[in-house]
């Protein structure tokens, strides 16, 4: 599962699509700029693959600003494996959270 993967200089971008075995993209970094993760959310799209959000943070006010909502409830390592390759998650802000 690529992270950030149109993160300016460091991500893989396009090239995520020649991986063997993707399931899943990180389509919502809290620490990247929407410009940065709309592409990520359309490669996902395209590719079939599952959505993820992670927060990246690395000060106290990112913390939970990006997550990934399940469809089902995961207790487990294998069950958040299990659940990200049928691809019954997607990637959430904060915000869209607490619409819910």
């Amino acid at each position: 599962m690529p992270a950030h993967p149109f993160r300016w200089f460091i991500g893989m971008g396009e090239r995520s699509r020649e991986l063997e075995g993707i399931c899943a993209v990180e389509s919502i970094n809290a620490s990247d700029k929407e410009n940065e993760n709309a592409p990520a959310r359309r490669l996902a799209e395209k590719m079939g693959w599952a959505g993820t959000g992670g927060s990246d943070a690395h000060f106290p006010l990112e913390l939970g600003k990006a997550m990934t909502g399940f469809e089902n409830p995961v207790g487990t390592m294998q069950d958040i494996i299990q659940e990200i390759k049928a691809r019954r998650c997607r990637a959430v802000t904060l915000e869209q959270a607490r619409r819910k």
